[in-house]
């Protein structure tokens, strides 16, 4: 999943202004705004990364406990 997100940042850097972004909701595409798009990916790979070091600070694994 956070390689996903990685590469979903790193295509936003290939976009063009007038490149229209598009959302699945349900069985439909929905067009969204370039920069709403780029904050929402951003701000997944912020929370993946925060969960990612809490769950690396643990002594024991909680699957391993």
């Amino acid at each position: 999943m956070f390689e996903k997100r990685q590469a979903d940042d790193q295509e936003f850097s290939l976009l063009k202004d007038h490149n229209t972004v598009y959302k699945l909701i349900g069985p439909a595409l929905v067009p969204q705004d370039q920069a709403e798009a780029k904050s929402n990916v951003e701000k997944r790979l912020e929370f993946i990364r925060g969960e990612m070091y809490v769950y690396s600070s643990y002594e024991c694994h909680p699957v391993e406990c």
